[in-house]
């Protein structure tokens, strides 16, 4: 049986510091998150690696913590080698690294999302709040855009084909919709919003009759949408309530 890494290590490991030739690393396909933007590439182009990238050392060559940008940045410039930080093998799990660079830089969704996958299946919610320094309710909101997304939807994340605000939309949604969604290139909100705008108009559709016997259809949409307005102003865009309410206004307003 393998022995368990622990998410804390006893001490610290100083990583050691070289050039990686790129050939020594996983294709790109087996690099998780976004393609790089030609802005990012032209960085690189003209300044190089501010930082290095992270590495762990295995059995079989390298794992990749952090970094994984870079790399594509590096082959698209073709590139020979790219400075590393390389951590031995056992100090801590790569999933670990994974999610602290994400905390202190700019967030690679599909790469935390498949770092908090793999760590939940051998620890607790709190041991990896203390071990990455993330919050329960960050680390509950992760969980449950995983739990609700469907496998290949989630893939869709990992791949970079669809960006954080629309997987939270796309979570909504049953989940013959989200495969149909898991077949396009890129999954658009645009996408997302023609499923949820038939959802939201089939729930309208059974909504019972007697709610709206006596009441005059100018004067009780005059009364409501004010209502639903305002509580879209007072709710934060991130809430899953707002999603709700969205879905109610749009579909009241095909019903009248």
């Amino acid at each position: 049986m393998t022995e368990q890494l622990s998410l804390i290590p006893e001490k610290l490991a100083t990583p050691k510091q070289r050039k990686v030739v790129l050939t020594e690393l996983p294709d790109n396909e087996e690099l998780l998150g976004d393609d790089p933007n030609p802005a990012f590439i032209d960085s690189i182009r003209q300044f190089g690696f501010l930082h290095p990238i992270g590495l762990v050392e295995s059995d079989t060559g390298y794992q990749v913590a952090f970094g994984r940008r870079r790399i594509k940045a590096a082959r698209l410039l073709e590139l020979i080698s790219i400075p590393a930080s390389i951590f031995p093998q056992g100090w801590t799990p790569v999933s670990v690294l994974t999610l602290i660079e994400n905390k202190h830089r700019s967030d690679n969704l599909g790469a935390k999302l498949d770092a908090i996958d793999a760590l939940r299946k051998r620890a607790t919610p709190e041991e990896i709040c203390a071990a990455v320094g993330i919050t329960q309710p960050q680390l509950s909101k992760a969980i449950t855009l995983l739990d609700q997304l469907t496998p290949q939807l989630q893939m869709a994340v990992k791949e970079g084909r669809m960006t954080t605000s629309t997987a939270k939309k796309a979570a909504k949604l049953p989940e013959d919709q989200q495969q149909e969604l898991a077949h396009q290139d890129k999954i658009t909100a645009k996408a997302v919003d023609q499923y949820l705008k038939v959802q939201a108009m089939e729930q309208a559709d059974n909504l019972p009759a007697e709610l709206f016997e006596g009441v005059p259809e100018k004067t009780w949409q005059a009364q409501a949408q004010p209502l639903i307005e305002q509580l879209l102003t007072l709710i934060p865009q991130d809430e899953e309530l707002r999603l709700h309410i969205e879905q109610l206004a749009e579909g009241l307003k095909a019903k009248h």
